[in-house]
């Protein structure tokens, strides 16, 4: 059985992107988290961080003997990180523009350090890294989810899904936001972990995504 993973730092759109994508391909879709807590691997709660403990050798040795009986879509910011290599056909990542992502997790109710966690996460690609880490970067695509639709980006994926002869382009935040003269108003806020660094900046991000 080799899974198609799809993983993302928390509010790029995976989660919409994932059951878009099972609904197209006929696969069925794995929501990582709701596993990982039924299975009994997330270990507790990190009141300072606000985030779940989760067991990752455990559920890695778990998942290698998992065998659904249908071709799987596994969808989680950790799926990377659990699912084996000799499991998978390959990784995508979902990325996100530093700003959207900040806009996204401030109208989901995010907290200003978690929200600015996550930026930094994906600023730095994290998932990105870590996923080529486990897996090599031949089987890791990335698939920027900012400012398009859903079925857009549904569509790269299916495209590199029948076609990964082209190698995937590294998206690269910092390059991108110095070019936008904001840079240094990101790293600002992400040292300060302060949101007013970026007041206008998110206005301006909200406004687009209209």
């Amino acid at each position: 059985m080799a899974f198609i993973v799809v993983s993302g730092t928390p509010g790029v759109g995976k989660s919409t992107v994932s059951s878009r994508l099972a609904e197209r391909i006929g696969f069925d879709l794995l929501d990582l988290n709701r596993w990982l807590l039924s299975e009994g691997f997330v270990l507790g709660f990190d009141e300072l961080r606000r985030v779940h403990v989760v067991d990752l050798e455990s559920a890695r040795i778990r998942f290698s003997r998992f065998k659904p009986a249908d071709r799987t879509i596994v969808e989680g910011h950790l799926a990377h990180l659990v699912v084996p290599v000799d499991s998978i056909s390959l990784a995508f990542v979902v990325r996100c523009h530093p700003i959207v992502l900040a806009g996204r997790l401030v109208s989901l109710g995010y907290t200003a350090r978690k929200v600015l966690e996550n930026v930094e996460a994906e600023l730095l690609g994290v998932c990105v890294e870590e996923a080529i880490d486990m897996y090599g970067s031949k089987l890791v695509y990335e698939v920027d989810n900012s400012y398009r639709c859903i079925d857009s980006t549904v569509d790269e994926m299916v495209s590199i899904l029948s076609d990964r002869s082209k190698r995937s382009e590294r998206i690269d935040w910092f390059s991108r936001l110095l070019d936008e003269g904001i840079l240094d108003r990101v790293l600002l806020a992400i040292e300060s972990k302060s949101l007013e660094f970026l007041d206008g900046i998110l206005k301006h991000a909200s406004d687009r995504n209209v």
